[in-house]
């Protein structure tokens, strides 16, 4: 299977895909719920789309962004004692 890119400017299903929330195989509802998920990120502040509205577009860097901001959460979380 071939590494999914994203391209400089992305949609929420091709964001969802990027991040591993869903295939672009798979059906309609898991698409369709990997897209709220999306949509819950920006809603909750943690993903910034492009423009606001009906319709998000994510840049490429808000995505690394992203990614390095809840990559960070995660050890830092894991590494507490209270966690363990």
């Amino acid at each position: 299977m071939a590494e999914m890119e994203l391209q400089t400017v992305a949609t929420a299903a091709e964001v969802a895909a990027f991040l591993r929330m869903c295939s672009p195989d798979d059906d309609p509802d898991t698409v369709a719920k990997a897209i709220r998920c999306v949509h819950r990120l920006v809603r909750d502040g943690q993903l910034k789309p492009l423009r606001p509205g009906r319709e998000y577009a994510f840049a490429r860097a808000e995505m690394l962004r992203y990614i390095a901001a809840a990559t960070e959460a995660f050890t830092t979380s894991k590494s507490r004692p209270s966690d363990c």
